[in-house]
């Protein structure tokens, strides 16, 4: 396939330095391509570069000004910043991320202890 020149009673050493030199003829001159390629993405990421610095520091827009200072005040409010603490896992959140259920909406039988007995209820097992 690649035309290596080599007798069948060469000893796998032999074989080893055939090989080696076949592949270091191979990759010749191509370091250099390589390098050349890596320059010019540099040269190109210069360019940018320099024209950003060239632009810098940009003047922002009255309304994108606005539009930062606006969020920045809404999301640092108090109302926003408010927390609770949650009744079920008792951890502590923001005040918009819970919510309020309704009591008449929790199935308050999945509280009870396993050996709870209503009132007036007695356990025909005991006698």
């Amino acid at each position: 396939m690649y035309n290596l020149e080599c007798a069948s009673g060469d000893s796998v050493s032999r074989l080893h330095r055939i090989v080696k030199c076949f592949i270091g003829r191979s990759v010749k001159g191509k370091k250099f391509l390589q390098s050349s390629t890596l320059q010019r993405s540099c040269n190109s990421n210069e360019d940018e570069l320099r024209d950003i610095r060239s632009r810098w520091p940009e003047v922002l827009s009255r309304t994108l000004m606005d539009a930062l200072v606006n969020n920045f005040k809404k999301n640092t409010s108090s109302t926003e910043l408010t927390t609770s603490i949650c009744t079920s896992c008792a951890e502590t959140m923001l005040k918009v991320q819970s919510w309020t259920v309704p009591i008449a909406e929790i199935d308050l039988t999945i509280l009870r202890w396993p050996d709870y007995h209503e009132c007036g209820e007695t356990d025909d097992n005991s006698t």
